[in-house]
């Protein structure tokens, strides 16, 4: 019931901002503030008991609308861009308490069925903050998560009504992940769908869009690149022991499209803990050599500007490890500091299992990425 009243009250406040309905304008600038409702998915029988209420959040948000400022801008239908900021009330203060979140994000135009309907999908990675992570002594039912610190994925499909020339309703589904890529231990995480309703407010004078006339696109040449990363994780939550693990690839890359690369790669890979791990299933192998393990994979790039995100699929052609399987992937975003050098940050999963976060660089040994 305290839920449901506070979300009217949310709406009935931001709904003092409404004024008669006029044509809808290009702004740059929005402000908002969500409202939501959902649960905790026990995605493991070992934490239904810490996800048996509903949770309610509230967000509060600022975006910007690109205008065509930039060529990309207008190759993905003129997206937003933006920052939230996030309270969750988990309804376990005992074992959880509340977490709190801070999201860089994209947000997409999806579909316009009517002048004052516009659909839309917003992703971004953020940090987010537990309360009361796990403790041996202190908090040791709550087995989700070891850390305070945690990493913050967010993603979303909504609807925008204007009400106004200024003013929007907006209204729908958000699936939001807490987790600390097994940085520390336990990091079974939380994934929660909520069901978010509330407005949004334009800011600022309206402007004029800008339009590129590009160059139909010309293939270039592949590039070749090497790849090298860090990232640390932990096996035992018991001991706290920690490994440092490395990440080598080399790959060859090509540009398909303005929007997109392709590309395939042989990666190698050092964790200590993977000899740790096999050990534990009496699979014993030596320090060293017999700790690497590679793989061949496949990845795809999607550029935004001097930021572009990569989707990378890989098998290993050596290993031992039954429970996590063959199969890789490695997803993250990337900065191009230059038409040569990139920084990059990625998450090294087998499927939901998370095995590091790693941070490193990549460079173009032959050519440039225009």
């Amino acid at each position: 019931m305290q839920t449901r009243s506070s979300l009217l009250l949310s709406i009935l406040i931001l709904s003092s901002f409404i004024v008669d309905a006029q044509e809808v304008k290009q702004y740059a600038n929005r402000i908002g503030l969500n409202r939501g409702i959902g649960f905790i998915i026990p995605h493991s029988p070992t934490i239904a008991y810490l996800a048996q209420a509903h949770i309610s959040k509230i967000e509060l948000y600022g975006e910007i609308k690109s205008l065509g400022e930039q060529s990309w801008h207008q190759r993905f239908h003129y997206p937003s861009y933006g920052i939230a900021l996030s309270y969750f009330d988990l309804n376990n203060k005992e074992h959880i308490g509340n977490a709190y979140s801070l999201l860089p994000y994209f947000k997409f135009n999806v579909w316009t069925p009517t002048e004052k309907l516009l659909f839309r999908f917003r992703g971004g990675i953020g940090l987010g903050i537990i309360e009361k992570p796990f403790h041996p002594q202190e908090n040791y039912k709550n087995i989700a998560i070891g850390s305070q610190l945690n990493v913050y994925f967010s993603f979303s499909l909504h609807a925008d009504y204007a009400l106004s020339e200024r003013t929007e309703m907006v209204m729908g589904l958000n699936l939001s992940h807490l987790s600390n890529t097994a940085f520390q231990k336990p990091n079974l995480g939380f994934n929660i769908p909520t069901l978010d309703l509330g407005l949004q407010r334009r800011i600022g004078a309206p402007r004029k869009k800008t339009h590129w006339d590009e160059k139909p696109f010309e293939k270039p040449k592949g590039q070749w690149q090497v790849f090298l990363a860090s990232g640390i994780n932990e096996l035992d939550q018991n001991t706290g022991i920690k490994y440092l693990a490395s990440t080598f690839s080399v790959r060859r890359e090509h540009k398909v499209n303005y929007k997109s690369n392709l590309g395939l790669g042989l990666d190698v890979f050092y964790n200590p803990a993977y000899r740790r791990s096999l050990a534990v299933d009496s699979i014993f192998i030596d320090k060293g050599i017999e700790e690497v393990q590679l793989g061949a994979s496949f990845h795809h790039i999607l550029r935004f500007g001097r930021i572009s995100n990569i989707v990378q699929l890989g098998v290993y052609l050596n290993n031992q490890d039954k429970q996590n399987g063959n199969f890789y992937q490695i997803v993250g975003g990337k900065y191009h500091f230059s038409k040569r050098l990139k920084g990059l940050i990625a998450l090294k999963t087998h499927l939901a299992v998370a095995e590091y976060l790693m941070f490193g660089f990549e460079y173009a040994i032959n050519g440039r990425d225009e």
